[in-house]
């Protein structure tokens, strides 16, 4: 067991001198960040290295954050856009409630007049009977 772990350290050891040595690899600190994380089978680590499942994984992540990401931002936009319309609708409500209550009051108002209106009239009534009764 101790020499299984021994020889898959110096293949470990010997991948990452090999892609540090190689310069012309434009995929060398990807290739770095994956060996030190255990993500690269260093079968073939001259090249540009062949992902194993762990690495697949890291990139499923990363790529499943991303797509998140940009689905949480498209309802983020949304969610905003609705509570524009949402806003915008609520002081129309408003707006309406203060005219409604403007109304309101005159019509309160020219019940107040109709009553003393009315008042009078009864009163004009009364005398006019009292005067007939007079007669």
């Amino acid at each position: 067991m101790n020499e299984t772990r021994n020889i898959v350290a110096n293949f470990i050891y010997i991948g990452i001198n090999k892609i540090k040595s190689n310069k012309s690899s434009s995929c060398n600190m990807l290739l770095e960040i994956f060996i030190t994380w255990g993500c690269v089978d260093l079968k073939d680590c001259s090249g540009a290295g062949d992902l194993s499942n762990i690495a697949s994984t890291y990139i499923g992540i990363i790529i499943g954050a991303l797509i998140g990401g940009f689905i949480s931002w498209l309802i983020y936009n949304r969610q905003e856009k609705i509570s524009k319309t949402q806003d915008t609708m609520l002081n129309g409500i408003k707006k309406l409630q203060d005219k409604q209550e403007h109304i309101l009051e005159k019509i309160q108002i020219f019940e107040q007049n109709h009553d003393i209106i009315l008042n009078d009239i009864f009163m004009l009534e009364k005398k006019i009977d009292s005067l007939l009764e007079s007669k």
